[in-house]
């Protein structure tokens, strides 16, 4: 448990409080200071220990673009944070290309800064997003973290074993140990979203059986996009640097915030899913006239590339990392994308003949109907998926 020394000496004479989800795991402060006129707003938040735990030890490195924290208390499976509360004055939509450039920056600084120091980050007990299975003899390879199979406690490999067997009727055993303990409860969630997609026979525009097969070929065997991937050095990952996650102010600062998912792993994922994710803003003109084309992703893998190499010089393998991309892309569209289109699928309760006949509806008809999220959804996915399936073409 920390405490910041700026608290020291501060006398609160009131305290307002606005939640800020509806689970109740984070709010709004506004402390009324005693010799202050103008209240201190801070975010008090329960979280998990992984993003307690970047507080902590992480932070203070790249104060630049993360949020100061105030109190910090790292428990057994969650934390508690307050931290400093700033505003999202600039939303995604209206980006422009230079801000672009400032986030790609900020995330190959944080890669560079622990580039290739997996050892270092294993002490921390960082879950290792592409790490192998415990051998036979129940020795472990791999991090802390790495000991834990989805929800399960560690356990000896007889327990391992269990679970394995226990998927099997949406994954090989193969295609499991390939994944390893991480990796694996995220191709079972894919499995579980293949299945549900099959069911609705794809998604019109969007998702056809090209589509599908070559989602349950890399399920049936990862190798494709694991080994490429594994052969690159580990770093520290956000874990989801999307465009939900980057507050932009009106000072110019540019905030990553929400680090539940912080993992050890190689840079190349997170760059893809900050690409990837900020390709989804939906109607406006940073979407349609910077992001939306090959040659403006091409660009911010560029940029990446460019700052990896400033920061790190000949220790970072550029031609590694953009051969790697097409993986990267690939493994994102299975354990983000189809686990979370399923589960939408699921949620809505469609009949597959519905769900057919809505998507030959124009959209017109669907927003007199109340589908906008429909509308939205197919035409950004269609991007999404159209790169996925010539990415998997160049594995």
């Amino acid at each position: 448990m920390t405490q910041n020394d700026d608290t020291g000496g501060v006398i609160v004479e009131a305290v307002g409080e606005e939640p800020l989800d509806e689970h109740g795991d984070s709010s709004r402060f506004l402390l009324s200071l005693a010799g202050y006129q103008e209240p201190l707003s801070l975010v008090g938040k329960r979280t998990n220990a992984v993003e307690a735990l970047f507080y902590e030890y992480f932070a203070p490195n790249f104060p630049h673009f993360t949020v100061k924290c105030y109190f910090n208390h790292i428990g057994l499976d969650e934390g508690w944070l307050v931290l400093a509360d700033v505003h999202n004055d600039h939303a995604p939509e209206t980006w422009n290309p230079n801000d672009i450039e400032i986030l790609i920056g900020n995330l190959a600084s944080l890669h560079a800064s622990y580039w290739a120091r997996r050892e270092v980050l294993e002490q921390y007990g960082l879950p290792g997003l592409f790490q192998g299975y415990p051998d036979q003899e129940g020795s472990k390879s791999g991090s802390k973290g790495d000991r834990a199979i989805a929800e399960q406690p560690p356990g000896p490999m007889e327990r391992i074993e269990q679970w394995l067997q226990s998927q099997h009727r949406l994954l090989t055993e193969h295609a499991l140990r390939t994944a390893g303990p991480t990796l694996a409860p995220m191709l079972v969630e894919a499995g579980r979203g293949l299945e549900t997609l099959r069911n609705y026979k794809g998604w019109p525009g969007i998702i056809d059986e090209r589509h599908l097969v070559a989602l349950a070929d890399l399920l049936d065997d990862p190798v494709p996009i694991l080994y490429p991937l594994r052969q690159l050095p580990d770093t520290l990952l956000h874990g989801e640097p999307s465009s939900d996650h980057w507050y932009l102010t009106l000072f110019d600062d540019y905030y990553l915030l929400d680090w539940q998912k912080m993992a050890i792993g190689p840079g190349v994922y997170d760059l893809v899913s900050f690409i990837d994710q900020v390709v989804l803003l939906p109607g406006n003109s940073l979407s349609n006239e910077v992001i939306q084309t090959d040659t403006a992703v091409e660009t911010m893998i560029d940029s990446y590339i460019l700052a990896m190499s400033g920061e790190l010089g000949s220790r970072f393998d550029a031609r590694s990392t953009r051969l790697a991309v097409p993986a990267a892309r690939c493994l994102l569209v299975l354990i983000h994308w189809i686990p979370r289109l399923g589960g939408w699928l699921r949620e809505m309760s469609y009949e597959h003949e519905v769900w057919q006949a809505m998507n030959e509806l124009p959209d017109e008809a669907l927003t007199k109907a109340g589908n906008v999220d429909l509308i939205t959804w197919r035409k950004s996915l269609a991007l999404i998926f159209d790169r996925f399936l010539r990415d998997y073409r160049r594995l």
